[in-house]
């Protein structure tokens, strides 16, 4: 079958929500769980040592990422009327990438990550920019009520590249070149696949800047600031590690942390088939269900949260424990609050979302600004005096914070704007 023939039956297949949620929920688990075995790679590999320096390094590149994404996804498949094209969103896109290079090596430098781990987030960031391209494409397919297509893209881009890099270091030991084969490998999918498919469904061009890309960037500047600073605000207890304990350590800890992203990651199961419903019953003001809809999504990720919190405390630490080579049993409370921690941002992925909806994105500037400039005091201190603990306890207190602020902005918004209708 010829390229154009196989990317033609792709796109003229016939979608559906089981579909489009069996697909995206297989390309969340590959990248999830893709994360999460390479670091047991590397760590086996490498060393905890070196293990630690890739995850600071990581650390710095995936804060590069919400710059990248500039969290623009929310905006464009919740944009039912068009008012922005997708070359306006792809433009966008090209220009955040850009900006992620310079952001990352600026961070590296800014908390003293010294050469390696400088040049090893300036090589993530590459490889990260694919991300950034995969998921302008997948909220355009998601918006064309193809969402599995993104989902598929997902699940074989990431396979195919982290492939690459394990098998590249487990011949060369070096981290530079490993990373460098799994850029190649990605940006050949992209082109050959979700480049062509979206051909396919619009055009697709690098716009000149004009004042309509830059009324898109002021619109979704409150969504990317809030992603950012959240990132940010999660990466303080990593750095406060760097610079107080081991790279050993700093292993120790993501390892717990990135498990404590698999609460978030089924969270994210559920909210994302579910944004094109949300977005419709808003904007036809359907408020009672719109709320209803909400408060169903919000008991469900609270359940997934209390599930994995069981399993996590009773089986998960061992298991950690095996595949890592480290002893990481004496983590076990330390465990228990990321996983909830965890729970807590699945929470805030569909509250901003749903702020998104209302149009009300901008008001959570103020909120955080005032939780970063709270919790850059207090987790530098707590990592200080508890170590590990400290960082996880650093997680679970912004968490509830950035809930609490989403949590007013939306039941005052929600009242209002439902009450005069």
């Amino acid at each position: 079958m010829k390229k154009t023939d196989f990317i033609t039956k792709i796109v003229q297949e016939p979608s559906s929500s089981r579909k489009d949620t069996l697909w995206y929920t297989a390309g969340s688990v590959t990248s999830s769980a893709a994360s999460l075995i390479l670091l047991f790679v590397i760590t086996r590999i490498t060393g905890s040592d070196a293990a630690g320096a890739f995850s600071i390094a990581l650390a710095a590149a995936q804060l590069m990422l919400s710059l990248g994404w500039y969290n623009m996804r929310a905006y464009q498949v919740s944009d039912l009327n068009e008012k922005y094209t997708f070359s306006d969103y792809f433009t966008t896109k090209v220009l955040t990438s850009s900006f992620m290079l310079v952001g990352g090596i600026a961070y590296a430098v800014l908390y003293h990550y010294g050469t390696y781990k400088t040049l090893l987030t300036l090589f993530l960031c590459v490889l990260m920019i694919g991300d950034v391209m995969a998921d302008v494409f997948a909220g355009l397919f998601q918006q064309k009520n193809k969402l599995y297509i993104g989902g598929y893209s997902y699940v074989v881009r990431i396979l195919l590249y982290n492939i690459i890099l394990i098998v590249t270091l487990f011949i060369t030991k070096n981290l530079f070149i490993a990373v460098s084969a799994a850029i190649l490998v990605s940006a050949i999918w992209l082109y050959c696949f979700d480049y062509h498919i979206a051909r396919q469904m619009v055009p697709v061009k690098i716009n000149r800047l004009s004042r309509k890309q830059t009324a898109l960037f002021i619109e979704c500047f409150p969504l990317f600031f809030g992603a950012f600073i959240t990132s940010f605000l999660i990466n303080i207890p990593k750095n406060a590690i760097n610079q107080f304990m081991s790279n050993t350590i700093q292993t120790e800890y993501n390892l717990l942390f990135s498990v404590s992203a698999v609460v978030n990651l089924f969270c994210m199961f559920i909210c994302v088939p579910m944004y094109n419903k949300i977005a419709l019953l808003w904007n036809t003001k359907q408020y009672p269900k719109f709320l209803k809809l909400l408060i169903k999504i919000v008991a469900l990720i609270l359940c997934i949260t209390v599930v994995v919190e069981i399993g996590g405390y009773f089986i998960g630490l061992p298991i950690l424990s095996m595949l890592s080579g480290l002893d990481l049993n004496p983590h076990k409370f330390t465990f228990a609050i990321l996983l909830l921690a965890g729970g807590f941002n699945g929470v805030i992925t569909i509250l901003s979302y749903c702020i998104t909806v209302m149009r009300q994105q901008k008001l959570l500037l103020i909120a955080y600004v005032i939780i970063a400039v709270l919790i850059q005091f207090i987790g530098y201190d707590f990592v200080r005096q508890y170590g590990i603990l400290g960082a996880s306890w650093t997680y679970l207190l912004t968490m509830s914070c950035i809930i609490l602020s989403m949590s007013g902005i939306f039941i005052f918004f929600y009242i209002k704007i439902a009450k005069s209708h």
